[in-house]
């Protein structure tokens, strides 16, 4: 397996735990780093890379949500985890609507799953961590084929453009079963 370079976000620019209303420290044990493998002949190997890396989080007793790429076409997954083990893991899937991807740990991991919450009950100027809501406004343009009109901003000047989505999936080299 290729080594990968150790990096960590600067002091300055990391979260302090006084600003959050649940325990930070939890919540960042679940963070995994994940590694992957893609075959040189996959549809995506030109445009994403052979060899992929990004993070997760786990959800789930050995199950981690990610963002779909790192995943897609993957042969070999493997996950780091916070005190330095490495797991491999096996992808589940990803959902072509919301980019994210799940993988299965193939090892024990003896860390807290981060809990998932909902935002209804969030008031008006409350601080809350969530995920972006732009897919469901892509979505409720229709199916894969749907022209989405978008708002572009280049070098000081604002253009609209359309773009037409597309099944992803319908490209994709699908994993090999063993």
């Amino acid at each position: 397996m290729a080594s990968l370079i150790e990096w960590k976000v600067p002091q300055a620019s990391q979260p302090r735990s006084e600003d959050y209303p649940y325990d930070l420290e939890r919540a960042l044990s679940s963070v995994v780093g994940l590694h992957s493998i893609v075959p040189s002949d996959a549809f995506t190997a030109d445009t994403l890379g052979v060899e992929r890396a990004g993070n997760g989080v786990l959800i789930d007793d050995g199950v981690v949500l990610t963002i779909g790429y790192l995943i897609t076409e993957a042969e070999t997954v493997w996950l780091h985890l916070s005190d330095g083990r490495v797991v491999q893991g096996h992808p589940l899937g990803f959902d072509q609507e919301t980019g994210f991807g799940l993988v299965q740990a193939l090892g024990k991991i003896d860390f807290p799953a981060l809990e998932v919450g909902s935002s209804k009950a969030v008031e008006v100027g409350e601080r809350v961590s969530t995920l972006a809501s732009f897919y469901r406004k892509v979505w409720a343009l229709g199916n894969a084929g749907a022209e989405v009109p978008l708002t572009l901003y280049r070098e000081g000047v604002t253009f609209e453009v359309r773009v037409n989505s597309s099944d992803r999936a319908k490209f994709l080299k699908g994993p090999r079963l063993h």
